[in-house]
């Protein structure tokens, strides 16, 4: 990965981030929390597309190298970020809003595992 794909993943993070240092915000509507799991979501589905698309365009031997096994790895990890449907959880009260800072946690964890 690029510096800037992985910019754009410590971008990614810290709005998912931002959420989960605020789960008892009331100023934030469902619609809000919504856009910013979209927004993070789509960064890293981009960053994905963009290392698979790497991965695609080496030859098959270097494919099967350390350059091009760690491109596939990462398009693969990347590709398998869960990311929580506000819709799950009922924000309406303290147990919904920390299942969904606990989902966003999760997906914050997968992606800096990559």
């Amino acid at each position: 990965m690029n510096k800037t794909q992985r910019k754009n993943l410590a971008e990614a993070v810290s709005l998912l981030s931002n959420l989960t240092d605020r789960p008892d915000d009331d100023q934030l509507t469902p619609d809000d929390v919504k856009k910013v799991i979209n927004d993070a979501e789509s960064i890293v589905t981009s960053t994905a597309e963009e290392e698979r698309e790497k991965f695609d365009n080496l030859s098959e031997g270097l494919q099967a190298g350390p350059t091009g096994q760690g491109l596939e790895e990462a398009a693969d990890n990347l590709e398998s970020v869960t990311f929580p449907d506000v819709d799950d959880f009922d924000l309406d009260t303290t147990e919904g809003r920390e299942g969904l800072a606990e989902a966003i946690q999760a997906a914050i964890d997968e992606i800096e595992a990559v």
